[in-house]
This record gives C-alpha cells, sequence and structure tokens, in this order.
C-alpha cells in the first residue's frame, strides 16, 4: 500500500460462519491507533471458491461498525461448506479500502457454550478479580478463548466448531483456555510473581490436559448426523527416528 495512505487495521478474526436457515449478520471493523474508524459507506459481496459473485447485500452503518445482513431468502441457494469469501470495500474520509474473510455457509452457526456461571462453579470467588478492570462480568475473555479455540480446532486437525456436535465437549477446554487467558492478564498487571501467577501456571497446565484429551462427537461430511467414530481435537503428534538416505 503507499505510504501515502492511512494504515488502517481490520478486525476480522477468522471465518465467519452463516446458518443458511437462520441469515445473519457479517461485521467489518476497523481499527487506526487503537481506535474504532467509522466508515461512510460500502459494498460487501459474497463470492463462492471459484469467485463467482453470489449474495451483495447492503452495507449500514449502524455506529461504528459496517453490517451487511443476510436473509435466509439470500442463503437459501447456496450449498453448505466453507470456501465463500466476504470482499468488503469500504469508504472512509481519505479514501476506500478493501478487506476480506472467509465465510461458511452452515447448518447451524454454534454459540459459545459456556459464561459466568461455568467459571463461577468451579472459582465462586473470581467474582472479586473483575475490581479495577472496569469489566461487570467475565464475557470480554469468554469471547476471546471461544475465538482462539476455533482457530486452534481448524489449525490443529482441521476441525471446524460447527461440525462438533456436542458443544458440551468443549466445556471444560474453554473453562480453563478462559481462565488461563484471565488470570495470564491478572498476573502480567498486578500481582507478577505472586498467587496470580500461580494459577496463571495451574490453568495452564490444565488447558494443555485439555487439549490433549478432547474428543468431538463430529459430521465431517456435514449431513446432520454423528460419524461412526470419535475424532480427536488436534492432530497427534508423531514421534520416531529419521534415517538418512544414501543416494
Amino acid at each position: 500500500m503507499p505510504l501515502l495512505l492511512t494504515e488502517y487495521s481490520g478486525g476480522l478474526r477468522g471465518p465467519e460462519l452463516l446458518q443458511r436457515d437462520l441469515g445473519g449478520t457479517l461485521t467489518c471493523p476497523v481499527y487506526y491507533q487503537g481506535a474504532l474508524v467509522t466508515p461512510t459507506g460500502g459494498t460487501c459481496t459474497l463470492k463462492d471458491s471459484a469467485g463467482t459473485a453470489k449474495v451483495t447485500p447492503a452495507v449500514t452503518v449502524p455506529t461504528t461498525i459496517a453490517r451487511a445482513a443476510f436473509s435466509t431468502t439470500d442463503l437459501a441457494p447456496l450449498s453448505y461448506g466453507m470456501g465463500y469469501r466476504a470482499y468488503w470495500r469500504l469508504t472512509f474520509t481519505d479514501g476506500y479500502r478493501d478487506f476480506q474473510t472467509e465465510v461458511g455457509i452452515v447448518r447451524w452457526a454454534p454459540s459459545c457454550p459456556i459464561s459466568d456461571v461455568n467459571l463461577l462453579a468451579r472459582r465462586s470467588n473470581l467474582g472479586k478479580l473483575l475490581q479495577g478492570t472496569g469489566e461487570t462480568s467475565f464475557q470480554k475473555w469468554i469471547t476471546e478463548a471461544w475465538q482462539e479455540c476455533q482457530r486452534w480446532l481448524l489449525r490443529q486437525a482441521g476441525n471446524r466448531a460447527h461440525l462438533a456436535l456436542n458443544q458440551d465437549e468443549l466445556v471444560d477446554l474453554l473453562v480453563a483456555w478462559t481462565l488461563r487467558n484471565l488470570y495470564q492478564e491478572m498476573a502480567e498487571n498486578a500481582d507478577p510473581a505472586g498467587i496470580y501467577r500461580v494459577a496463571y501456571l495451574d490453568w495452564r497446565d490444565s488447558l494443555k490436559s485439555a487439549m490433549d484429551e478432547l474428543v468431538l462427537t463430529y459430521d465431517a461430511d456435514d449431513d446432520g448426523l454423528p460419524d461412526d467414530a470419535k475424532r480427536r481435537g488436534q492432530a497427534p503428534v508423531m514421534t520416531g527416528g529419521f534415517t538418512a538416505q544414501r543416494w
């Protein structure tokens, strides 16, 4: 990009999911110097894996973030699967910028399976950690853990959260992930060598164990039915010797 243009940062966080029988809204937050930048307008085009435009919904900016709403009528002709892409062109006071992200058309778009209730059930005294953070719940850390978890599932073994049929199988993993992140932040901000640091290390180990032990009821062919065999949350680590070949 030419140096004279402002280097905006797109806030897109990975593959987005649109539930075909429900519709949904895609968003495209844009940041500059840590603050949201409000576009004056823009367009959004959903294309398939061949680059063919399928849907071009209207883009609105009700507050500071551009939104594109997809109706059930928009999505009904589209086949299930990943590989679609949303192409955004947003206009700002100094010109337009382009952003894009992968989109999946799915049977159902899963919601995060944990809430504050799950965290407080494990550690009833957690509420005191919110003092001085400006937060009234743990939703910020839960949301981040859910996003990180979905990216991890995809990277490790090609697993998609929307194809994991029993969301309760992710609960222990997400509780550990959220508390690992929470205590890491607390230790770094207020208690680098004390009890928060110890708690962070404990939950880091718990998260690693939950990752290693995760087994999913999975629907690899996306037919709405579970596969015959369960699926590991991450690919197995292969170990063995290496023998050099003589040429």
